[in-house]
C-alpha cells in the first residue's frame, strides 16, 4: 500500500472516530435537553433506584476513565502505544465508560417518566453497540489477545456470579 493510501486510510479512520463522538454528544444533549412530554409518573419506590443508576453511572464513567489512564482517548480509536486494560472495571466489562453512560441514561429516563427520553435512551444503547463493534475491530488488530479478552469479559453488563481466575 502506498504512503498516500495509508495516510488517506488513517484520515478516514479519524473522521469516523470523530463522527462517533459527534453522534454521541448529540444523543446525550437531546437526552438532557428534551422536555418530558407524554410518559408515566415515576412511582415513589422507583425513584431511589433511578438515583442509584444515575450516580452509579457517573461512578462507572469516572473509574473507567481513571482505569484507562493515559490510554483514554476522546475517539474510539485505540492509542498507538496504548495497553489493553484487563483489570479493575475492565476485568468486569469491556466498556465500563459506555456502561456507565447507559446506566446514567437509565437513571435519567426513570426519573423523567418520559417516553421521548426513553426512545433516546434506546437509540443510545443501539449506538453503543455499533460504536463498540467498530472500536473492537481496531482493538483486535492492535492487541493480539483481544479476542481471548472478548470471550472472557462481557461487553456492557457484568455476568452474575462471574468467577475470577
Amino acid at each position: 500500500m502506498s504512503v498516500n493510501k495509508i495516510g488517506t486510510a488513517q484520515r478516514r479512520e479519524k473522521l469516523i472516530g470523530w463522527m462517533f463522538v459527534g453522534v454521541q454528544i448529540v444523543l446525550l444533549v437531546l437526552l438532557i435537553a428534551v422536555r418530558g412530554g407524554p410518559g408515566w409518573s415515576t412511582p415513589q419506590w422507583l425513584r431511589p433506584i433511578a438515583q442509584l443508576a444515575y450516580f452509579g453511572g457517573f461512578g462507572a464513567i469516572l473509574f473507567g476513565s481513571v482505569g484507562l489512564g493515559r490510554g483514554l482517548t476522546a475517539t474510539p480509536e485505540p492509542k498507538v502505544n496504548g495497553e489493553l486494560r484487563e483489570n479493575g472495571l475492565y476485568g468486569i466489562v469491556r466498556h465500563p465508560i459506555y456502561s456507565g453512560v447507559m446506566l446514567l441514561t437509565l437513571g435519567i429516563v426513570l426519573r423523567s417518566g418520559s417516553v421521548v427520553k426513553a426512545l433516546i435512551g434506546v437509540l443510545l444503547v443501539v449506538f453503543f453497540f455499533v460504536k463498540t463493534s467498530w472500536e473492537e475491530d481496531r482493538l483486535s488488530v492492535q492487541f493480539a489477545n483481544y479476542e481471548d479478552y472478548k470471550q472472557r469479559v462481557p461487553r456492557f453488563v457484568p455476568r452474575l456470579g462471574m468467577r475470577r481466575s
